[in-house]
């Protein structure tokens, strides 16, 4: 007698691994001492006037925990706004001479200049040229896609972590889910996380 077998459905799992949201990759941009205990994350667009107003409370928390606290950017450009890549492009293109903090203050500080320029690179060069940054080179960068991808793939590291929106923050892995916009709300969460034991989530 011939027994009758029923093919059974393939099954596929795949493995797929989230971007560290807990310490910095080997490409970010990051502030503070590497044995900090609080590392803060944030995804940001710099055309996003909350994500201005929080570099200011950013800034104030580094110099209140210099031993303390780290904080690392990741680019999170968005849609809606369209001189917010040509401004990330900035940003890197200033890394390329050391002084990609500096530019990163300067793009927050004076969003208003450049967020409706049509042309928001020539605004770009003029701080280039405040920084003493070598202005031929900056004006290269600019031109180039060199940027494209690693923009790209910090935007989607952050989409991967469930971001949607910009500023997005991480605190010891822990995604802040309610957006903290001014100093207080910040300061909350990060001495709430110092108050901890190294190792112990919120």
């Amino acid at each position: 007698m011939t027994r009758a077998f029923r093919a059974l459905p393939l099954i596929l799992f795949f493995s797929c691994s989230a971007p560290d949201v807990t310490a910095p990759l080997e490409d970010d941009h990051v502030r503070g001492p590497a044995d900090a205990k609080v590392t803060l994350i944030e995804y940001g667009d710099y055309q996003c006037p909350p994500c201005s107003n929080t570099a200011v409370a950013i800034e104030r928390l580094l110099k209140e925990h210099p031993r303390d606290l780290r904080f690392v950017y990741r680019h999170f450009p968005t849609r809606r706004h369209r001189n917010a890549v040509p401004a990330a492009k900035a940003a890197e293109a200033a890394e390329r001479q050391g002084k990609f903090w500096e530019m990163h203050a300067k793009l927050f500080a004076n969003q208003q200049q450049w967020y409706g320029a049509s042309t928001p690179q020539e605004v770009f060069v003029q701080y280039a040229r405040e920084l003493q940054l070598d202005e031929s080179q900056f004006r290269e960068a600019l031109k180039s896609s060199d940027f494209e991808r690693r923009i790209r793939d910090s935007k989607d590291s952050g989409q991967s972590s469930g971001v949607r929106g910009a500023p997005a923050f991480f605190l010891n892995g822990d995604r802040i889910m309610r957006t903290p916009l001014t100093y207080e709300d910040l300061q909350r969460h990060v001495v709430g996380a110092l108050a901890q034991p190294r190792g112990e989530k919120r």
